[in-house]
């Protein structure tokens, strides 16, 4: 193994040596500073790739919807949709969510949370904007 690797250093140094060096030309600095300026001096604009009112919709439908669902569970909605009532007509019947006080209070801090992300981040980058 230690064989092989010494072969292999040597056939790299002479080819190394065959190739020889190049040298830039005389003006390589300067044109690679002036590519690194204009790199630099462009602006690019991140867009997410679903808009955020788009977010907004699907999570309105979304909770209108499952409030729909809960709130009216045997009503004639479905059937004037022309959506299938057998199961509304069996009886079954979907219970009343009942959640604890800590789970409330939880999810409360979290939207508070999550409503105060966008904020934050806009503050941040307006005290740390590096021009």
């Amino acid at each position: 193994m230690e064989e092989q690797s010494k072969r292999e250093d040597q056939i790299l140094k002479k080819l190394i040596v065959e190739a020889g060096t190049e040298s830039p030309s005389h003006d390589f600095k300067a044109k690679l500073m002036d590519a690194v300026r204009e790199k630099a001096d462009q602006k690019v604009v991140y867009k997410p790739l679903i808009p955020g009112k788009v977010w907004i919709v699907v999570a309105a439908v979304f909770i209108g919807v499952a409030v729909i669902a809960v709130l009216f569970p045997s009503s004639g909605m479905l059937s004037s949709f022309g959506l299938d009532t057998s199961i509304v007509e069996t009886g079954i019947s979907i219970p009343k969510p009942e959640f604890s006080k800590t789970f409330i209070y939880a999810m409360i801090f979290l939207s508070l949370f999550l409503f105060q992300v966008p904020f934050l981040k806009k503050y941040v980058e307006a005290k740390y904007r590096i021009d």
